[in-house]
């Protein structure tokens, strides 16, 4: 199977390592491409056809051989930035996949944009299950669709980044607006009253430098009204408890379901005035804190998996294809 993952901007890296997860658990047997206008990497994989300047003139024709040999695409996001020539450049008989991620407001104009583009019969799915009831217009089937960690790899950077110096180091590494000020705020009182509590703000970093300043924490702050993306994972991977929010009530009880004990892997606070009171008891409850970094282990390796997410991404991409024929 030939799979195209068409990405604008793939900054939080699920495109390419959903690439190298179908690549590793089915050597030889499925292909997958990374097509994107933007890098975050620091190097450029060698399987991501980068193109800086789509539109207009069209792909350069190695690109446009291998766009209209694709047996499914797997678009991210939206399909506005590819415009209009691409998609009539598809293979008609390909499989489709429209992917959401990010904040429901976003989800909410992508999906009013792309109903008025002529892609029918395609499978609609979203990292988040809380976003489901908040995509318009779709009537076609929606599911879960985690995000693939490279488990293996974070585990690895933790190791040689761990610090044993009495210093707790809190962690908040914002893509977009995850309530920074908010935090920042809270983060004063925390450290005058804490000496040996550490602030670490990460911003504008490669995929790859980010993760590595991110393994040095010991409670990793998320946002308060924002979903859980990779950057929570990778966290949850590392064994770095995590405090996030902005999760409806359908995804922490979908969570408590599946999650052995029907235990949260992370603490969910979703109001400023609480986050002082959630960041202090991981400060001095170390049990909770290991109990925690358990539980999140536990749920990236159950659900999170490259062997997990590229196994679901071909039964879902067979059964886009099924539409199409």
């Amino acid at each position: 199977m030939n799979i195209v993952n068409a990405q604008r901007a793939d900054t939080g890296g699920q495109g390419i390592r959903l690439s190298r997860a179908i690549h590793e658990t089915f050597p030889g047997i499925h292909t997958s491409r990374m097509f994107t206008k933007a890098l975050n990497y620091g190097e450029v994989p060698v399987d991501i056809l980068y193109q800086k300047k789509w539109g207009g003139g069209g792909f350069p024709s190695k690109i446009m051989a291998i766009w209209k040999a694709a047996d499914v695409y797997h678009l991210h996001h939206s399909i506005g930035w590819m415009r209009h020539w691409p998609l009539r450049e598809m293979n008609p008989k390909a499989g489709i996949i429209m992917h959401s991620h990010g904040r429901p407001s976003t989800i909410r104009a992508r999906s009013m944009r792309e109903e008025k583009e002529d892609i029918q019969k395609r499978i609609r799915v979203v990292s988040t299950p809380g976003l489901f009831d908040r995509i318009f217009g779709f009537k076609n089937i929606k599911r879960w669709f985690p995000a693939p960690i490279d488990i293996v790899s974070l585990k690895k950077t933790r190791r040689n980044n761990i610090k044993n110096d009495g210093i707790i180091r809190i962690v908040h590494a914002p893509t977009v607006n995850k309530n920074t000020k908010e935090f920042l705020e809270v983060m004063v009182l925390i450290e005058q009253k804490y000496k040996h509590v550490k602030t670490i703000v990460i911003s504008r970093q490669t995929q790859i430098n980010a993760q590595s300043l991110k393994s040095v924490g010991d409670i990793h702050f998320n946002a308060l009204n924002h979903g859980m993306g990779s950057n929570v994972f990778e966290c949850m991977a590392m064994g770095i408890p995590s405090i996030t929010g902005g999760l409806v009530h359908n995804y922490t009880d979908l969570i408590k379901e599946m999650h052995p004990n029907h235990v949260l892997p992370f603490l969910h606070v979703i109001k400023k005035e609480d986050l002082f009171e959630a960041i202090e008891t991981l400060i001095l409850d170390e049990p909770l804190r290991k109990k925690l970094a358990v539980a999140g282990m536990e749920w990236v390796e159950k659900y999170h998996s490259f062997e997990y997410t590229a196994t679901l991404a071909i039964k879902t991409y067979q059964e886009a294809i099924a539409l199409r024929s």
